[in-house]
């Protein structure tokens, strides 16, 4: 796992940058994203980003936890 020891803001700094090449169709950044970080590409670490942030906020925490994997596990 790519993320492992990881802060939550890290994570969510390289998916807003997925968003934004895939909105500017930036075949570049893309094609560097899904051989650096894969799992930015998968539903279900997607759940886990959500439910990374859902406990951020719930617990009133910053943007500087560590990134868990709760529901899925990754190769």
């Amino acid at each position: 796992m790519r993320f492992k020891n990881c802060t939550l803001k890290y994570v969510k700094n390289l998916y807003m940058k997925k968003v934004e090449a895939e909105q500017n169709k930036d075949e570049n950044t893309l094609n560097e994203l899904k051989n650096n970080y894969p799992e930015l590409f998968n539903a279900n670490f997607l759940m886990d980003l959500l439910k990374n942030e859902f406990e951020r906020i719930k617990n009133e925490w910053d943007d500087s936890i560590e990134f868990k994997t709760h529901l899925f596990k990754y190769h």
